[in-house]
């Protein structure tokens, strides 16, 4: 079943950050008041009369709104490291300062309970005391207060902790009662409710959305969890906010998710504990960062309030007058709303104009006087460029996706990078690229620029990294404006980039080799270490004299597990070329510490065939790609003379049929098949550097082997030189 929704665009607001948007009742009415809150610390309450938004209040500007939270007819927001009431009026009803040493950026009330989340911290207060506290090893991405069932029977309610390690922890006091690991890290929260209206949430039920785009529901019942569906992401942007409402009318609560590539979906139950089935989606201009539903413009009509980063309130809305409305109608609207714009932007143009000539004359006479001094810019005021920045692994098809947004339209983004990476298209990509030669003496193996299409404000693009090259990608953000700035973002490509954090058990009958390391480090040393060389490492190390983590290859599949304590590490992994970048990386930072380390590796010779196992499929699928691909222009061209292929093998006439495809395929992913032989070429490379020799002097043979294709002939060859000894 399928759903068919109208969209109103109803306000805009100023930039808002996640989950700073909530619906109110009030008394009298049948329908909601919406509540935004914004990066200028503007909160502003409307309903709607007639589909026209009428305000009822707004506060002054201030500090930034970082979280807003509606109970009913009551407003609570949270700016700085302090929280505040606001009835439905506009009225400050309740203040208080936490003193907290960073930003609340999660909040929920419960009776005179407050509980309040920062980046790192958690905090809860009872009358407005502080009672309990706890700071994770990550920083915490969402807190929910979820009903749960004590000794006795009777429903209380405990914080859940979403936090950046893959994890959500299930809090008591100030002690975690239960932590249950996810396969990526949880970014938003909800409780499960199964009916409409005022009914409390199904104790112990947990809706939660990752940062991969998995959406999934776990139940905690006392000191036990258990996951109840999971939907994966399938290469799906990242959630940003979840909600439970009835949409549909049917009785039963709905699931609306958001996500940060302006998707919004809303997935339908038929049981509540059985996997529910999407049955709307609909891709708005820009991220979602806030989502909700009720009745807003009808008191007989359910409907989805979306909440975008650049301030943007859509009413997606179930009103068949609404549904069946002529799209001429919002085409219109839509074109007389762009003359608007261009109307005022040529006027901005004229002024500016107006302004140089007066800027000109200024300097003319000012060049005819002697000048006191040099002139200053110090007192120059530059626009605020906010930019909503992701850069995330993708575990799919190993590769990193780099997700820009502003406010305002984008012109240029230049990305550089100072370590070889390959960049992959994207299919939603409509920015021209232009690439300059590269420059690896000057510290550029990649200068890229984008020039995007007029009012986009989003770019996406990938990239994919090369393991045992550490450096920093650098992306300049130019939006349209005056004056021109340009915004400087820096993500760092890790040594291991392509490995992942694990919530798989790690498999001890692989072939494994081992690398130890012994020395006077610390444990919070090693673990800086270890940050610095893994993505998606936690910045503190967990509690404890011992720290072991599990991580994967999003590209092989191999392991690797580490093992550390103060002056003790084991790192053990079944890719030789893995523990040959964790030795090299380990010995430059120990290096840098001045920390004296002891280095013994132990190498299983039967890992080394395991992996060019792992890379067989890829080889393969790569080899058979660019065979079909060569084809392709000499079975065209035969078809043209011939005029039909059915004549032509069964084969061939696929190849043709899905020719446009293969050339898509082939050319999203420019270099890989380079990329997999370099792999290898460091795999026979390390191995035989582990046995004190050199072998460079033997890689173009196997270059040729590679280009043969022959895998038979590949595993004799990195058992060679061995055997010859």
């Amino acid at each position: 079943m399928e759903i068919v929704l109208g969209k109103m665009l109803l306000k805009q607001v100023g930039v808002t950050s996640p989950r700073t948007a909530g619906l109110i009742t009030a008394a009298g009415h049948r329908t909601q008041r919406i509540v935004v809150g914004d990066t200028t610390g503007v909160v502003t309450c409307f309903g709607l009369k007639k589909t026209e938004p009428v305000i009822v209040f707004q506060t002054l500007p201030g500090p930034a709104v970082r979280r807003v939270l509606t109970l009913k007819d009551k407003i609570f927001v949270a700016t700085n490291s302090q929280v505040r009431g606001i009835s439905r009026k506009g009225k400050v009803f309740f203040e208080i300062d936490t003193c907290m040493s960073e930003s609340i950026l999660s909040l929920q009330v419960q009776d005179n309970h407050l509980y309040v989340a920062g980046e790192y911290t958690y905090s809860h207060y009872v009358d407005n005391k502080d009672v309990d506290y706890y700071m994770p090893g990550d920083r915490i991405n969402d807190l929910l207060l979820v009903m749960m069932l004590d000794s006795a029977g009777k429903l209380r309610h405990a914080p859940v902790l979403a936090c950046n390690d893959r994890a959500l922890r299930l809090l008591k006091g100030s002690e975690v009662l239960l932590l249950m690991s996810l396969s990526s890290s949880p970014t938003a929260l909800t409780a499960f409710h199964s009916t409409p209206g005022d009914s409390p949430p199904l104790p112990g039920l947990v809706v939660y959305g990752t940062n991969d785009g998995t959406v999934g529901m776990v139940k905690f019942e006392g000191a036990l969890s258990e996951p109840m569906w999971e939907i994966p992401a399938a290469g799906r942007a990242a959630v940003t906010c979840v909600h439970m409402h009835d949409i549909t009318g049917n009785g039963r609560c709905d699931l609306l998710v958001g996500r940060d590539d302006g998707t919004v979906q809303i997935f339908s139950f038929e049981t509540p504990y059985d996997e529910p089935e999407c049955i709307y989606s609909h891709r708005l201009p820009a991220a979602i960062t806030a989502l909700c539903g009720g009745k807003i413009s009808s008191a007989n009509y359910d409907e989805v309030i979306a909440v975008t980063f650049g301030g943007h309130v859509f009413c997606l809305s179930s009103d068949p007058a609404r549904v069946h409305a002529d799209d001429a109608v919002f085409e219109q609207e839509s074109k007389r709303l762009e003359e608007e714009i261009a109307v005022l932007q040529a006027e901005v143009r004229r002024k500016q104009g107006d302004y140089d000539d007066i800027s000109k004359e200024l300097l003319r006479a000012q060049a005819k006087q002697p000048v006191p001094g040099p002139l200053s810019l110090s007192s120059a005021v530059l626009p605020d460029v906010r930019i909503n920045l992701r850069f995330a692994l993708q575990l799919h098809d190993a590769s990193y996706l780099l997700s820009l947004e502003t406010p305002n339209s984008i012109d240029t983004v230049v990305l550089q990078c100072d370590v070889p990476v390959d960049v992959l298209d994207v299919k939603d990509n409509t920015a021209a690229v232009s690439f300059c030669p590269m420059q690896p003496q000057d510290g550029n193996f990649l200068l890229a620029m984008y020039k995007c299409e007029p009012g986009a404000t989003q770019l996406s693009v990938k990239i994919r990294s090369i393991e045992g090259k550490q450096g920093t990608l650098r992306a300049y953000v130019s939006p349209n404006g005056t004056p021109r700035v340009c915004r400087v973002e820096k993500m760092d490509i890790k040594a291991l980039s392509l490995h992942s954090p694990s919530s798989e058990p790690f498999d001890p009958t692989r072939p494994n080799n081992k690398l130890e390391l012994q020395g006077n480090f610390t444990l919070e040393e090693m673990h800086s270490w270890v940050a610095g060389c893994v993505p998606n490492v936690p910045v503190k190390a967990p509690p404890g004299n011992d720290v072991t983590f599990v991580f994967v290859s999003a590209l092989l599949g191999t392991q690797l597990r580490c093992v550390y304590r103060a002056g003790s590490a084991v790192f053990t992994s079944d890719n030789i070329s893995t523990i040959a970048i964790l030795r090299d990386v380990m010995s430059r930072l120990a290096s840098q510490r001045q920390r004296a380390l002891t280095i013994n590796c132990d190498m299983d010779e039967a890992s080394c065939v395991h992996v060019l196992k792992l890379l067989k499929p890829k080889l393969d699928a790569q080899h058979h790609i660019a065979q079909q691909v060569n084809l392709l222009p000499a079975l065209k061209e035969l078809q043209a003379q011939e005029g039909a292929a059915d004549q032509m093998l069964p084969e061939y006439r696929n190849i043709l049929e899905h020719g446009d495809q293969l050339e898509k395929d082939f050319q999203l992913q420019p270099c890989f098949l380079e990329r997999l032989h370099g792999m290898i070429a460091d795999l026979y490379i390390d191995k035989y550097k582990f046995k004190g020799m050199q072998v460079t002097s033997q890689l173009p043979q196997l270059n040729q082997i590679l280009a043969d294709n022959d895998f038979e002939e590949l595993v004799s060859f990195f058992d060679m030189i061995e055997s010859s000894v």
